[in-house]
């Protein structure tokens, strides 16, 4: 089942005034003139759910992804599309029991972002993928973890300790805290700082991959 809301809000530049915002207002300062575009922002939030998932895949070009843990088998997913000028596109579907869900925004577009808030059954991996934005995971139980960012911050809790965890980003920050366990710990940042408060245990069953190009990293224990 599917549920769609549209709204309409202005961007941060309209301040508090709503509605389609004027283009092209003329400012004169110390006789100087300067025109303004402000553009009204649309919003279109829909949700949908699945069941039947053995693997969860996310990719989106530009905005955010929330996991958090489901209370049952079934896979909750709500998607909010922002946009000022050209609609992003988005798709969710289960292909051979893996669920794919996507986020793209055209070139050119102007203020436009995906948010997908999902919720992850217990046992069933995930796999993000994200240009530009965010990635927060809270209380996963979840063998494996995957995620990976061009430009953006990713952050991420366990209610059970995971098995294969991959946490990468080229700019940004990273913050993983695991549950108590034997971890084979690999953090690294090119040009940023490190921080582990865990134990490194080369061979662990648990794997933790962790690193930045250029930003933080910080491991801790739950």
């Amino acid at each position: 089942m599917t549920t769609t809301i549209r709204t309409s809000s202005p961007s941060p530049a309209t301040g508090r005034r709503r509605g389609l915002a004027i283009a092209g207002i003329a400012l004169v300062v110390g006789g100087a003139a300067a025109a303004i575009a402000v553009t009204a922002r649309e919003h279109v939030v829909s949700s949908s759910s699945f069941d039947h998932v053995r693997e969860i895949v996310v990719e989106i070009d530009a905005g955010s992804v929330a996991l958090s843990r489901a209370p049952g088998a079934v896979v909750d997913v709500t998607t909010v599309r922002a946009w000022a000028s050209t609609a992003p596109s988005t798709a969710a579907e289960v292909v051979d029991g893996v669920l794919h869900i996507d986020g793209d925004c055209p070139d050119g577009a102007i203020a436009c972002s995906v948010r997908h808030d999902i919720s992850v059954p217990a046992g069933t991996p995930v796999r993000v993928a994200v240009g530009t934005g965010s990635v927060e995971a809270a209380g996963l139980d979840v063998p494996a973890l995957d995620v990976r960012t061009d430009t953006g911050s990713v952050a991420a809790t366990f209610a059970t300790a995971p098995d294969h965890v991959v946490l990468l980003t080229r700019t940004g920050s990273i913050a993983v805290t695991v549950p108590a366990a034997a971890y084979d710990v690999d953090a690294h940042a090119a040009v940023g700082t490190v921080a582990v408060g865990i134990t490194d245990v080369p061979g662990a069953p648990h794997t933790l991959q962790v690193g930045a190009t250029i930003g933080s990293v910080l491991v801790d224990g739950s």
